[in-house]
């Protein structure tokens, strides 16, 4: 009777009374375990069984009310919706079973943590077994050298509450977090203005509000843009239309040659041709030729780029977006 009872209490984590049964042994003092412990101890449990302590670490909750988290499909549900929302960056967790006499309450995690539940075995069913998670941690917990007697994952609601006070989180979130009553007179309501909540775990985690709606919005936009010059860069490169850029280079660069020898001393259009600069045609005619115009020096340049096969495909598609430009701005 005596060996079930010390294993009832051992599973439950309770602590023997000391009025009423003759069990030996005062009240022991539990050693301090940090967040990093807890997370080498977690490291050490079965995979599948990683992000169920992983969740209970972060939101305080006991085996029980995390094993009803789990296999509860509706608040699963609500989650999920608060989690197609991209802007959220805590998830508020409903526990619709207090502590004793205490209200329900709702525990915040962060939206990756959240995205755990379910946790499932491999062969798909929910963690649903508060034995198991009992013996996994605990051999989790020897494997990882803390021998350390009745110490089971319930202690990972201490863990958190210490890591809390540390990082000076609001003791009113503190205690709310844990599902204690946090004013028996209901007075005290802040802990119910989700806003203020976040707020508070943002500063002691540290962590940024994600973008908003407009914000996400605005960079979609930015990336189809990207997208789009990327798509058309890779066209120029693949299609074989570099040619035909080339082509059109060419036939603009004549025209503009043309308009110019119109107003310069020079015999004829074909003589122009045969020489690359107007100061080799002035040495043979004799003639100084009018300043010729900046877009035939553009026009070369661009073409020099399309020739040289080194060429990127970035540079390609620049040069030609500047052509279009000259173009542009020639022909208006």
């Amino acid at each position: 009777m005596k060996a079930a009872l010390k294993s009832l209490l051992d599973l439950n984590e309770l602590d023997p009374p000391l009025i009423g049964l003759k069990i030996s042994g005062q009240r022991p003092v539990k050693p301090y375990i940090s967040w990093t412990d807890a997370e080498r101890i977690i490291s050490r449990t079965a995979v599948e069984y990683q992000p169920a302590f992983r969740f209970m670490l972060w939101s305080a909750l006991d085996t029980a009310r995390f094993v009803n988290l789990n296999c509860d499909s509706e608040r699963i549900q609500a989650m999920k919706a608060q989690l197609r929302d991209q802007t959220k960056d805590w998830i508020k967790v409903w526990i619709p079973e207090g502590r004793k006499n205490c209200p329900p309450f709702g525990v915040f995690v962060p939206r990756e943590i959240a995205d755990f539940l379910p946790v499932l075995h491999q062969d798909g069913s929910p963690i649903r077994s508060k034995q198991s998670l009992h013996y996994q941690w605990r051999n989790a917990r020897e494997r990882a050298g803390f021998k350390i007697n009745r110490f089971g994952q319930h202690n990972l609601r201490s863990v958190w509450k210490s890591e809390a006070t540390r990082r000076k989180l609001d003791p009113l979130v503190r205690q709310y977090q844990l599902g204690h009553l946090v004013d028996p007179q209901n007075y005290e309501r802040l802990q119910q203005d989700d806003d203020w909540v976040t707020g508070e775990f943002r500063t002691a985690w540290a962590t940024k509000p994600l973008a908003t709606q407009e914000e996400l919005m605005q960079r979609d936009k930015a990336i189809d843009e990207v997208q789009k010059k990327l798509q058309e860069v890779e066209a120029i490169a693949t299609s074989g239309s570099k040619a035909e850029i080339i082509k059109a280079v060419k036939e603009a660069r004549e025209e503009i040659v043309g308009k110019w020898l119109s107003q310069t001393q020079t015999s004829s259009d074909d003589e122009w041709r045969a020489f690359s600069t107007p100061m080799q045609m002035a040495r043979v005619f004799g003639a100084r030729p009018t300043t010729p115009p900046p877009e035939l020096k553009q026009l070369d340049k661009i073409l020099r780029v399309l020739e040289n096969r080194k060429s990127t495909a970035l540079q390609v598609y620049k040069a030609q977006k500047r052509f279009e430009q000259i173009i542009g701005t020639s022909r208006q």
